[in-house]
C-alpha cells in the first residue's frame, strides 16, 4: 500500500513538472486513466515517471490511445527531467518496442529506449 501511494505522489509530481514545462494547466486530477494528463493545445498528453535506473524505458500498453503523446520523466527527487516523447501511434504495433523485459509472468508492453525518444523541443 504504502508503495502505491509513493508512486501516485511521485507521478503527481512529474505531472505537476511537466505543467510547469509546457507552461500549461495542471487539474490535478489522479488515477483517471481514461483522460490525458495534461492538454496542449489540441494534444492529449500522458505523462510517465520512472526513477532513475541504469536504462529506462517509457512504457506504452498496448491499449494506449493512438492519437496521445507520452512523456517520459525521469525522477531523481527534487529534480525532475523531461526525457523525451513520442507518439503512440508510431510505437503500438511495432515489435521492435515489445518486451516484457524477461519477466515471463509479465504482460507484454512497448518499452521505448530513452535513445529513441524525441527531444522534448520537438513536441
Amino acid at each position: 500500500m504504502l508503495h502505491q501511494f509513493s508512486d501516485s505522489i511521485q507521478g503527481s509530481l512529474a505531472e505537476q513538472a511537466a505543467a510547469k514545462y509546457f507552461q500549461t494547466y495542471y487539474s490535478s486530477h489522479v488515477n483517471t486513466f481514461s483522460q490525458p494528463d495534461l492538454m496542449l493545445g489540441d494534444k492529449k498528453i500522458q505523462i510517465r515517471c520512472q526513477k532513475k535506473k541504469e536504462r529506462n524505458f517509457l512504457i506504452i500498453r498496448p491499449n494506449a490511445k493512438p492519437d496521445e503523446y507520452y512523456v517520459l520523466t525521469i525522477n531523481e527527487c527534487p529534480n525532475i527531467t523531461m526525457a523525451g516523447w513520442v507518439l503512440a501511434k508510431d510505437i503500438l504495433g511495432n515489435e521492435k518496442y515489445l518486451t516484457d523485459f524477461g519477466i515471463k509472468t509479465r504482460p507484454a508492453v512497448y518499452g521505448v529506449p530513452m535513445s529513441e525518444l524525441n527531444p522534448m523541443d520537438k513536441l
